[in-house]
């Protein structure tokens, strides 16, 4: 769009030099007596910028009503529907700011007008008024500067607001490819049905200290092992906890499995879900993530460790210095994981990476 308002810009002051050369060029003691049946100059040109706005509209017109016809049509695919909605969205912003440019441009040439409507005037009051001509022509001048910037202040600002919309909206879709389990959150609806709940009041204070104090010492180690008969309230602790770090803005991500859900027992469900969650707790590891998935679309259908590795090891890597300490993910019952051997795994490959990154 810059460079249509830049040659816009040329064709007006084009005209204005125009305007001045005719100016300019009459000799004041040959001045010709102006003619009233004559004409105005501006009556032709207004008509060719009428012609061109009507079939300039009818071409846009016809533009618009077959992209929107494709956005509705393209329901049934999700990509193809998300670049159209990006080129809806474009054609919006532009007419915005054709709209605005009109407005300036019908400012700017009545500041033309004006001025060559002083250019013009016969010899003997242009002599008497010369000075006050020259301020007021100046001021025009500078009127139209004013109008210029403030329109490529808007095109540029507007186009600013829209890109990063557009770029919102193309980074959430390929979130959702990660499929991540909504369920496995640790206070989802589903925790409800599940049963799952926080400590009573004053109860496993010891256990819960303990995990605060790991969280907040820079020089633990990464990985906090809590384990225990079944039954023993090893989740009712971790919910707990989850809910602490959540209040005070450290929980990254978090995934509580459980047998009865097809989809919170499938290991291979969690790397996706964590990633996804970490990309909205920060901005930098999400540029980073989606930049790995426009790539790699299928990062998240690898195998555990080349999964581990492009969904959260290399994002983690090149937005460490953006996510700030003390940054947990929490992992709930692991042993009602269906797969026995990739839950061996993903053990694995967490615990070699974990020193590496900077998350506990």
């Amino acid at each position: 769009m810059a460079p249509e308002s830049s040659t816009g810009k040329i064709n007006l002051f084009t005209k204005l030099g125009h305007h001045l050369r005719l100016g300019s060029s009459r000799d004041p003691s040959r001045s010709p007596s102006p003619n009233p049946s004559s004409k105005p100059a501006s009556t032709h040109e207004e008509q060719q910028w009428n012609v061109i706005k009507d079939s300039a509209k009818t071409a846009w017109k016809a533009m618009e009503t077959a992209l929107r016809l494709l956005e509705k049509s393209a329901d049934a695919c999700g990509p193809l529907k998300s670049t159209v909605g990006g080129l809806v969205a474009c054609l919006d912003l532009a007419k915005n700011v054709i709209g605005n440019w009109e407005e300036y441009a019908k400012s700017i040439n009545e500041e033309l007008g004006e001025i060559k409507r002083q250019l013009e005037r016969g010899k003997f009051k242009r002599t008497i008024e010369a000075t006050d001509d020259q301020g007021d022509i100046l001021a025009r001048y500078r009127k139209i500067d004013s109008h210029f910037r403030r329109l490529l202040s808007d095109v540029t600002l507007r186009t600013h607001v829209e890109i990063g919309k557009l770029r919102e909206a193309t980074d959430a879709t390929l979130l959702r490819t990660l499929m991540p389990v909504d369920d496995a959150i640790y206070n989802s609806r589903y925790s409800t049905a599940v049963e799952r709940r926080a400590c009573t009041a004053s109860t496993r204070e010891q256990i819960l200290d303990d995990l605060r104090k790991w969280v907040q010492d820079p020089k633990g180690s990464k990985v906090f092992w809590m384990n225990g008969m079944a039954g023993t309230g090893k989740t009712t602790i971790l919910y707990s906890f989850c809910k602490w770090l959540e209040e005070d803005n450290r929980l990254a991500g978090n995934f509580f499995c459980s047998r009865a859900s097809t989809a919170c027992r499938d290991l291979h469900n969690i790397l996706g879900s964590i990633a996804y969650q970490l990309a909205h707790y920060s901005p930098a590891f999400c540029s980073q993530l989606c930049k790995i998935l426009k790539e790699k679309p299928n990062a998240h259908m690898l195998n555990v460790g080349d999964q581990f590795k492009w969904v959260m090891e290399e994002p983690l890597q090149y937005s460490k210095d953006a996510i700030p300490e003390g940054v947990v993910i929490v992992i709930d019952a692991l042993d009602e994981c269906d797969n026995v051997s990739a839950t061996a795994l993903f053990l694995k490959v967490l615990l070699s990476y974990a020193q590496h990154l900077p998350i506990k």
